[in-house]
């Protein structure tokens, strides 16, 4: 069953879907996948608008207030390339596992159908992973994986069965010890 089938609709007009989306899948949007690209995408999302949408200014924010990252120079791309040093991440992986966190973190602030297009998009890594031996199947795997920052917050827990999640768990913690181990 694809996204679209499940409710979830990409639009102009629901710029938290589109983000999301974005984010999910940044390759589908942009080409390359770095840093100009993204911000491209961004910066005319955000034109196109008219400003009602300021998803780079909800990004300033949480670097500066959760991380404290200070506006620099160069603005939001610094910040994410400070904190990406700070973590021994890439600036794209920073990026978005930042921008999941904003536009997840509230459970609230998410609606059911994201929830269980997240839920969907979720359940295609853990296939992948069973379907690989329990392995992590290659690196850009891991990196959406890693994406997946929802999965700390109360509100993802209940999307899945009691199994479900405890398997979800033991995967993540796994992803985590070896990301971890590799980025020291």
């Amino acid at each position: 069953m694809s996204a679209n089938q499940k409710g979830f609709k990409i639009s102009l007009k629901n710029p938290q879907n589109l983000h999301i989306d974005f984010v999910v899948r940044t390759g589908m949007f942009v080409q390359p996948i770095n840093e100009h690209t993204i911000l491209s995408f961004l910066y005319g999302y955000e034109m196109g608008t008219k400003g009602k949408y300021q998803f780079t200014r909800m990004l300033k924010d949480i670097l500066e207030k959760k991380y404290r990252i200070a506006w620099g120079s160069r603005g939001l791309p610094e910040q994410i390339e400070k904190l990406a040093k700070k973590r021994k991440d890439t600036w794209v992986l920073t990026f978005k596992k930042v921008a999941m966190e904003v536009l997840t973190f509230d459970g609230a602030g998410v609606h059911a159908k994201m929830k269980m297009y997240l839920k969907y998009i979720v359940d295609i890594q853990v296939e992948a992973y069973e379907r690989n031996g329990k392995q992590t199947p290659n690196k850009l795997w891991i990196e959406q994986w890693l994406t997946f920052v929802f999965l700390k917050y109360p509100w993802a827990k209940e999307l899945w069965t009691v199994e479900e999640w405890k398997n979800i768990r033991q995967i993540d913690k796994q992803i985590q010890q070896e990301y971890s181990s590799k980025a020291k």
